[in-house]
Protein backbone atom coordinates (compact mmCIF):
# COMPACT_ATOMS: atom_id res chain seq x y z
CA UNK A 1 0.00 0.00 0.00
CA UNK A 2 1.28 3.30 -0.47
CA UNK A 3 1.34 6.04 2.32
CA UNK A 4 -2.15 7.31 1.46
CA UNK A 5 -3.49 4.28 0.99
CA UNK A 6 -2.63 3.09 4.28
CA UNK A 7 -3.57 5.85 6.18
CA UNK A 8 -7.04 5.93 4.62
CA UNK A 9 -7.15 1.98 5.91
CA UNK A 10 -6.53 2.66 8.88
CA UNK A 11 -9.09 5.40 9.52
CA UNK A 12 -11.69 3.30 8.22
CA UNK A 13 -10.56 0.67 10.85
CA UNK A 14 -10.70 3.32 13.44
CA UNK A 15 -14.02 4.16 12.41
CA UNK A 16 -15.49 1.04 11.89
CA UNK A 17 -14.37 -1.35 14.74
CA UNK A 18 -12.35 0.99 17.25
CA UNK A 19 -14.40 3.94 17.89
CA UNK A 20 -17.98 2.79 18.53
CA UNK A 21 -18.52 2.18 22.28
CA UNK A 22 -21.50 0.05 21.78
CA UNK A 23 -20.00 -2.82 20.22
CA UNK A 24 -19.57 -6.23 22.14
CA UNK A 25 -16.40 -7.65 21.63
CA UNK A 26 -17.28 -10.42 19.06
CA UNK A 27 -18.75 -7.54 16.99
CA UNK A 28 -15.99 -5.48 17.15
CA UNK A 29 -13.85 -8.38 16.08
CA UNK A 30 -16.07 -9.03 13.27
CA UNK A 31 -16.27 -5.14 12.53
CA UNK A 32 -11.93 -5.41 11.94
CA UNK A 33 -12.03 -8.88 10.27
CA UNK A 34 -14.49 -7.00 7.19
CA UNK A 35 -12.10 -4.03 7.33
CA UNK A 36 -8.93 -6.20 6.79
CA UNK A 37 -11.14 -8.73 4.30
CA UNK A 38 -11.62 -5.44 2.42
CA UNK A 39 -8.44 -4.16 2.56
CA UNK A 40 -6.82 -7.23 1.15
CA UNK A 41 -9.80 -7.55 -1.73
CA UNK A 42 -8.81 -4.13 -2.30
CA UNK A 43 -5.11 -5.22 -3.20
CA UNK A 44 -6.60 -8.23 -5.63
CA UNK A 45 -5.89 -10.41 -2.41
CA UNK A 46 -7.93 -13.76 -1.37
CA UNK A 47 -8.91 -12.92 1.89
CA UNK A 48 -8.09 -16.60 2.75
CA UNK A 49 -4.57 -16.00 1.87
CA UNK A 50 -2.14 -18.31 4.41
CA UNK A 51 0.84 -16.13 6.38
CA UNK A 52 3.04 -18.15 4.94
CA UNK A 53 2.18 -18.31 1.31
CA UNK A 54 5.12 -17.22 -1.00
CA UNK A 55 4.78 -13.74 -1.90
CA UNK A 56 6.62 -12.15 -4.91
CA UNK A 57 7.47 -9.07 -3.26
CA UNK A 58 8.31 -7.79 0.47
CA UNK A 59 10.14 -8.98 2.66
CA UNK A 60 10.48 -11.61 5.47
CA UNK A 61 7.67 -10.05 8.43
CA UNK A 62 5.70 -11.03 11.50
CA UNK A 63 3.72 -10.26 13.96
CA UNK A 64 3.16 -10.99 17.57
CA UNK A 65 0.14 -12.66 19.03
CA UNK A 66 -0.38 -14.97 22.44
CA UNK A 67 -1.72 -18.47 22.71
CA UNK A 68 -5.40 -17.94 25.05
CA UNK A 69 -3.91 -21.37 27.10
CA UNK A 70 -0.49 -19.33 27.70
CA UNK A 71 -1.08 -15.74 27.50
CA UNK A 72 2.51 -15.21 29.22
CA UNK A 73 3.85 -16.84 26.16
CA UNK A 74 4.67 -15.06 22.95
CA UNK A 75 4.33 -16.25 19.41
CA UNK A 76 5.43 -15.07 16.49
CA UNK A 77 2.96 -15.49 13.70
CA UNK A 78 5.83 -15.71 10.54
CA UNK A 79 5.51 -14.56 6.92
CA UNK A 80 8.85 -17.45 6.36
CA UNK A 81 9.29 -20.89 8.30
CA UNK A 82 12.44 -21.24 10.92
CA UNK A 83 13.24 -25.13 11.36
CA UNK A 84 12.40 -25.17 15.45
CA UNK A 85 8.83 -24.26 14.63
CA UNK A 86 6.06 -25.82 12.01
CA UNK A 87 5.25 -23.77 9.45
CA UNK A 88 1.31 -22.20 10.25
CA UNK A 89 -2.08 -22.44 8.64
CA UNK A 90 -3.18 -19.27 9.58
CA UNK A 91 -4.38 -16.70 7.35
CA UNK A 92 -3.40 -13.29 6.58
CA UNK A 93 -6.38 -11.81 8.39
CA UNK A 94 -6.37 -14.07 11.00
CA UNK A 95 -3.02 -12.82 12.09
CA UNK A 96 -3.69 -9.37 12.20
CA UNK A 97 -7.22 -10.24 14.40
CA UNK A 98 -5.04 -12.33 16.77
CA UNK A 99 -2.44 -9.04 17.10
CA UNK A 100 -5.70 -6.98 17.78
CA UNK A 101 -7.37 -9.38 19.96
CA UNK A 102 -6.95 -7.62 23.27
CA UNK A 103 -9.51 -8.50 26.13
CA UNK A 104 -12.12 -7.87 26.89
CA UNK A 105 -12.30 -5.21 23.98
CA UNK A 106 -12.12 -8.08 20.74
CA UNK A 107 -12.54 -11.66 20.72
CA UNK A 108 -10.03 -14.46 20.34
CA UNK A 109 -9.41 -15.45 17.24
CA UNK A 110 -9.50 -19.11 15.84
CA UNK A 111 -7.44 -20.73 13.43
CA UNK A 112 -7.25 -24.42 12.20
CA UNK A 113 -9.25 -27.49 12.36
CA UNK A 114 -9.34 -30.33 14.46
CA UNK A 115 -6.21 -30.88 16.96
CA UNK A 116 -4.80 -28.19 14.80
CA UNK A 117 -7.02 -25.44 15.84
CA UNK A 118 -5.26 -22.35 17.94
CA UNK A 119 -6.95 -19.85 19.90
CA UNK A 120 -5.34 -16.27 19.72
CA UNK A 121 -5.29 -13.38 21.98
CA UNK A 122 -3.61 -10.46 21.64
CA UNK A 123 0.39 -10.85 22.82
CA UNK A 124 1.35 -7.97 25.98
CA UNK A 125 4.62 -7.26 24.49
CA UNK A 126 2.24 -6.21 20.76
CA UNK A 127 3.02 -2.57 21.70
CA UNK A 128 6.54 -3.01 21.40
CA UNK A 129 7.80 -6.18 20.67
CA UNK A 130 11.87 -4.96 20.14
CA UNK A 131 12.79 -8.00 21.81
CA UNK A 132 11.45 -10.68 18.98
CA UNK A 133 12.71 -8.22 16.31
CA UNK A 134 16.30 -8.97 17.50
CA UNK A 135 15.23 -12.48 18.07
CA UNK A 136 14.27 -12.92 14.87
CA UNK A 137 16.83 -10.61 13.06
CA UNK A 138 19.30 -13.31 14.76
CA UNK A 139 17.09 -16.52 12.98
CA UNK A 140 16.92 -14.88 9.98
CA UNK A 141 20.54 -13.62 9.46
CA UNK A 142 22.62 -15.29 11.77
CA UNK A 143 24.44 -13.94 15.01
CA UNK A 144 26.89 -12.04 13.41
CA UNK A 145 25.31 -10.02 11.08
CA UNK A 146 25.73 -5.68 11.79
CA UNK A 147 22.67 -3.82 11.91
CA UNK A 148 23.35 -0.54 10.78
CA UNK A 149 20.03 0.48 12.12
CA UNK A 150 17.04 -0.65 14.39
CA UNK A 151 14.47 2.09 14.05
CA UNK A 152 11.17 1.02 17.03
CA UNK A 153 7.92 3.08 16.08
CA UNK A 154 5.73 2.56 19.08
CA UNK A 155 2.63 4.49 19.69
CA UNK A 156 4.85 7.27 21.83
CA UNK A 157 4.97 7.73 25.67
CA UNK A 158 1.81 7.33 27.85
CA UNK A 159 3.00 9.71 30.12
CA UNK A 160 3.01 9.17 33.66
CA UNK A 161 0.57 5.95 35.17
CA UNK A 162 -0.27 6.35 38.35
CA UNK A 163 -2.66 4.57 41.19
CA UNK A 164 -5.92 5.79 41.41
CA UNK A 165 -6.78 7.65 44.99
CA UNK A 166 -10.50 6.34 44.31
CA UNK A 167 -12.59 5.29 41.28
CA UNK A 168 -13.52 1.63 42.39
CA UNK A 169 -12.87 -1.14 40.79
CA UNK A 170 -12.97 0.48 37.22
CA UNK A 171 -10.46 2.85 37.75
CA UNK A 172 -7.91 0.07 39.06
CA UNK A 173 -8.54 -1.91 36.08
CA UNK A 174 -7.86 0.80 33.52
CA UNK A 175 -4.95 1.50 35.47
CA UNK A 176 -3.54 -2.03 35.11
CA UNK A 177 -4.74 -2.25 31.40
CA UNK A 178 -2.12 0.95 31.21
CA UNK A 179 0.58 -0.36 33.14
CA UNK A 180 0.10 -3.89 30.71
CA UNK A 181 0.12 -1.69 27.48
CA UNK A 182 2.99 0.74 28.36
CA UNK A 183 6.18 0.25 25.94
CA UNK A 184 7.81 2.80 27.04
CA UNK A 185 9.36 0.32 29.78
CA UNK A 186 10.91 -1.71 26.77
CA UNK A 187 12.24 0.87 24.75
CA UNK A 188 14.23 2.40 27.64
CA UNK A 189 15.84 -1.71 28.25
CA UNK A 190 16.59 -1.61 24.84
CA UNK A 191 18.12 1.98 24.61
CA UNK A 192 19.85 0.77 27.72
CA UNK A 193 21.20 -2.30 25.99
CA UNK A 194 22.33 -0.90 23.01
CA UNK A 195 22.86 2.30 22.73
CA UNK A 196 20.86 4.98 20.32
Amino acid sequence: MSVEEASDTFCSIVEHAYTPSDLSASDRTQALRECMEDAMKSKGLPVDLQLTEKQQVGCPCFVVASSRTNARRTLCLRTYPIRSQPSSTITVVDAALATCAAQPEFASVHSGSGVKKREYISSNVAINPIHEVITEAHLLFGGDATVASLLSVGTGHPGIISFPQSGGKASLLRTMREMMHDCEQRAQEMEERIGR
